[in-house]
């Protein structure tokens, strides 16, 4: 069921935004201009329909000027380019069909510079990212152990809750059975992927730090929150992890205590040497780090870990 779904993974096709590539052509080239190959009648009405859909999903336009660079339709790519082209480096990609003159809009195959354009866009968008490459057209998500995998993919919020009827099928001793909660799953990480939340700088300088944090019976979360001077507030970061088979055993309390020291070891780099709000359920957090309370050693450690913190 998973297979036969990854096709149509995303809804729409998306392209970088706000940039274009535009290509740089050996102006002593002079332009050819090809005459058409003729297209058998039993295939033209697929060829049409072909056009209509990747002038539909804006990979192509029509061209109603004369064009110095023409080429033949051979076999029509498939519409999988996210790079738009600079208007003036779409003439080159000209192509002549039956129906008429059409260009590309975006970074297409034939393109003899396009690995080597597409590798350096995308490793500049991510170079920053830890725990993210490129490798081709493939963005490998990694980590020396299995918390920093997750916590790699800090870009989804509550992913560790969301994900785990899939990562459930993983783990050893579970016959892999792909059901209703793990299609759910894997749907709501398609749309949080999709509507991917716009991550906000962070500044010495804000006008509020607040840190989020929460637990359940299958993970930790965190999120890191600036209120800057007009009091417009934006996310800057958030994080997750799910927790090990010993620390589902914790009682709730102690869940919400990890939680609370997780997160903000997790934006320790931001935290430390500043103020900042911390919202979290108070209840628990009371009986463990209250005047009357008697936390055992594990609570012990984990109060000296927020030593160096300044939550207010």
């Amino acid at each position: 069921m998973c297979a036969t779904n990854i096709p149509n993974v995303f809804r729409e096709l998306k392209k970088l935004k706000d940039f274009k590539l535009k290509l740089h052509v050996d102006e002593t080239v002079t332009p050819v201009a090809q005459r058409m190959y003729g297209v058998p009648y039993s295939l033209r009405e697929k060829v049409t329909k072909k056009i209509e859909e990747l002038e539909s999903l804006d990979i192509i336009e029509p061209v109603y000027s004369p064009s110095q660079w023409i080429s033949p339709v051979s076999v029509v790519p498939k519409p999988d380019s996210d790079i738009e082209l600079d208007s003036e480096s779409r003439d080159i990609t000209t192509f002549v069909t039956h129906a008429g003159l059409y260009r590309y809009k975006r970074l297409m195959f034939g393109i003899n510079a396009a690995p080597e354009l597409y590798q350096h866009i995308i490793s500049q968008i991510f170079h920053d990212i830890e725990g993210v490459e490129s490798i081709s057209d493939d963005i490998v998500v990694h980590g020396t152990t299995k918390e920093e995998h997750d916590q790699s993919a800090r870009y989804i919020p509550d992913l560790a809750t969301i994900s785990e009827p899939l990562r459930k099928l993983v783990r050893k001793s579970v016959t892999f059975v792909w059901g209703r909660k793990q299609h759910e799953s894997f749907e709501k990480l398609k749309d949080c992927l999709a509507n991917a939340s716009v991550l906000g700088h962070f500044s010495l300088n804000a006008k509020k730090t607040t840190v989020v944090t929460d637990a359940n019976n299958v993970g930790l979360a965190a999120i890191l929150i600036q209120e800057d001077s007009s009091g417009q507030s934006k996310v800057i970061s958030y994080a997750s992890r799910s927790l090990s088979d010993v620390e589902r055993r914790y009682p709730t309390t102690e869940k919400e205590a990890l939680a609370v020291v997780w997160g903000c070891d997790k934006f320790k780099l931001y935290l430390v040497g500043i103020p900042f709000d911390l919202v979290t359920d108070p209840k628990p957090l009371e009986a463990i780090y209250g005047p009357k309370s008697k936390p055992n050693a594990r609570i012990e450690r984990w109060i000296m870990k927020l030593m160096p913190y300044s939550p207010v």
